[in-house]
């Protein structure tokens, strides 16, 4: 939506006025003429939103004043009507750049067969223009590399919304009165946008090419199942089809990475939709008005995790900046980029691939862990405020840290149980910090933190590719996949899995696989998952220890297996985990310990004998934090049942 728009010779968009609006209406169809980049709008100053700085700034004094280019020769801006098919625009694109490289020949006095060949830079739906003209429309002669900022060549949850409801997005908490002026005044002016936005095709054109709708039953093909357009007449609703149809086109060639050497920068600064989530209604069909939105890391628009490694494999890099999606070609990063890019990128053929991280690159990943939260992708509901990032708490006594590290040994993942808000998330989190912080000392064991969110694996996805860019989002830099599992193949690595559980409930037959296929894969890879005990079904044989924390202890002991090995049992309180025994149930303590005693005995044949006395005994000195009773409690237990402690 940054190019004007006119109406014979009557600016429409943007709208200075409330009774432009009115205009839009012409939207729908009809020839509108394409006027400039907008570079400064001025949006509504009557209900005083004053002038906003889109594109003057970064072309005035970025491009020309700074680094010296001259609009008209070496320098050119392409608007295009963003209501029309990219795949028209695209074609527009192409053959504007024959008349560039016209210009470019007139104004460096060059031969007419001269080569003039461009750095395209696209933003939002104008890298969509631009990958369809370089891949598409035999673009790639034209051009040497591009740059494209919060590309939408994946696709946006965020444009169903617009379809299904005729709202033009949703910002989340953060941004009410946007929300406010683009969900009830702009619909109230214009009588109702949805027929307006459903005669787009970017629109449909930039919806996501992978799941990201589900029901009860899990994923919603929108493709096949088109209750979500609602009742309309037989032509109308032919139409949105048909649009429906070509954005399946688009889909499939954006599944492939670009033709020429490309740079994706996302940002990181703003929650962003990432799946939405229906209800049925009676009668059949979904209830789209209240469907509610799983937010994720990225811009506001894309979300960050839109970035895959099989792009690097054609020459492509990715970058993140902390900012939100309109302001991406305003940060240091991306004009420090364009600044020192070379148009031919380096060459990819001496590439060896390297074993891992540098020991330079390590030390800055684990800075990165230590100094800041930005490293956390979880997202969730708390007392109705959401909570983008939960920061590590290094004040987590290390004998809790050391206990877990300990009970992880590469093959035997620990699983990690309770109910939701137990601490699950917490006691990852502050583990892995301290896991951090120990690399970073001269003399500490190095282990290489990963945190995994698997509410971010879509089913059709390997773990290595979230590994991958959850190591990219820290900010240290963008490797080559090849680097990430040389890590994971060489490197004492100890990956988080979190949130298990959600993964198991959208993708029950793909996910078990997926991770298991994981495991088999790193197998010097140590593991720890966190799940809802209620979600957990011993999912897992090669795991030897459990963690429980919950007060549910009943309902988190039923979900182990009966013969499980080893068992931490733990409980949150007073901002401590107390490893063995919890302390603040001490009953349901007593009946997990012996639970476990009995399921070792019966594995091995021999009656159940349980001292209850020493039981209650060793919940006394966890209580009481008395490790070394508990040690020794400890050994008197397994002696009598002929276990290790170890």
């Amino acid at each position: 939506m940054a190019s004007e728009l006119y109406l014979n010779d009557d600016q429409i968009w943007p709208a200075d006025e409330f009774g432009d609006f009115a205009k839009l209406r012409h939207l729908k169809g009809g020839t509108l003429k394409v006027g400039d980049i907008v570079r400064v709008a001025r949006p509504i100053p009557k209900i005083g939103l004053g002038r906003m700085d889109l594109w003057d700034s970064f072309i005035e004094n970025f491009l020309i004043k700074d680094l010296g280019y001259v609009e008209g020769e070496d320098l050119f801006v392409f608007p295009y009507d963003w209501r029309h098919d990219i795949r028209q625009s695209a074609q527009r694109l192409h053959g504007a750049m024959e008349d560039f490289a016209a210009a470019v020949r007139k104004a460096r006095k060059l031969k007419p067969g001269d080569v003039v060949r461009f750095y395209l830079i696209g933003h939002s739906l104008g890298s969509l223009v631009c990958r369809w003209c370089v891949d598409q429309e035999g673009g790639r002669d034209h051009v040497a590399r591009m740059m494209l900022l919060g590309p939408v060549d994946r696709g946006i949850p965020s444009s169903f919304m617009m379809l299904a409801t005729g709202n033009l997005g949703d910002f989340g908490e953060s941004r009410p009165v946007m929300n406010f002026v683009i969900d009830t005044v702009l619909p109230r002016l214009l009588g109702g946008l949805a027929d307006v936005l459903r005669s787009m095709k970017p629109i449909y054109q930039t919806l996501p090419g992978t799941p990201f709708v589900f029901g009860p039953g899990g994923q919603i093909d929108i493709f096949q199942d088109t209750s979500w357009l609602g009742d309309a007449g037989d032509t109308e609703r032919q139409e949105w089809l048909a649009h429906l149809q070509g954005a399946s086109i688009v889909q499939e060639a954006m599944s492939q990475p670009p033709a020429v050497p490309t740079t994706y920068v996302y940002g990181l600064g703003e929650q962003t939709p990432e799946s939405i989530h229906v209800k049925p209604v009676e009668g059949g069909g979904y209830d789209w008005a209240n469907a509610r939105i799983d937010w994720g890391r990225g811009d506001g628009v894309i979300l960050s995790r839109s970035a895959w490694p099989g792009d690097l494999e054609a020459g492509v890099e990715v970058a993140w900046v902390d900012t939100g999606h309109s302001s991406l070609h305003r940060t240091d990063e991306v004009r420090e980029r364009l600044k020192n890019e070379t148009l031919l990128p380096p060459s990819l053929d001496t590439y060896e691939g390297p074993s891992g991280l540098s020991p330079e690159e390590t030390r800055e990943y684990l800075q990165a862990i230590v100094e800041g939260d930005r490293y956390i992708s979880a997202s969730e509901e708390t007392k109705g405020h959401r909570v983008i990032a939960l920061p590590a708490d290094p004040s987590r006594p290390t004998e809790d840290v050391r206990a877990v590290i300990r009970a992880v040994q590469p093959g035997q993942p620990l699983v990690i149980l309770g109910r939701k808000g137990a601490g699950k998330s917490e006691a990852l989190h502050s583990v892995m910090w301290h896991v951090a912080q120990a690399g970073l000392e001269p003399d500490g064991e190095l282990l290489v933190p990963i945190y995994l969110d698997l509410r971010r694996y879509r089913g059709d996805d390997d773990l290595l590719t979230l590994v991958w860019s959850t190591i990219a989002e820290t900010g240290t830099k963008t490797f080559h996949p090849d680097v990430i599992r040389g890590l994971l193949e060489h490197v004492p690595s100890l990956v988080f899995l979190d949130d298990l559980g959600q993964a198991l409930h959208r993708h029950p037959e793909t996910s078990i696989t997926a991770i298991n296929t994981f495991l088999e894969t790193f197998p010097r890879m140590r593991a720890v998952f966190a799940a809802e005990s209620d979600s957990y079904e011993g999912q897992f044989p090669q795991a030897r220890h459990y963690m429980l924390m919950s007060v549910e202890l009943e309902k988190a002991t039923s979900a182990m297996p009966r013969q499980v090995g080893d068992v931490i049992v733990a409980i949150i309180g007073d901002n401590a985990s107390n490893i063995a025994i919890g302390r603040d149930s001490s009953a349901t303590s007593v009946d997990v310990a012996a639970e476990t005693i009995t399921s070792t005995q019966s594995r091995r044949g021999e009656e159940p004998e349980v001292d209850y006395k020493l039981l209650s005994e060793l919940v006394g000195a966890a209580r009481d934090q008395d490790w070394d009773k508990v040690e020794s409690i400890t050994q008197e237990v397994a002696d009598t049942i002929g276990e290790s402690t170890s």
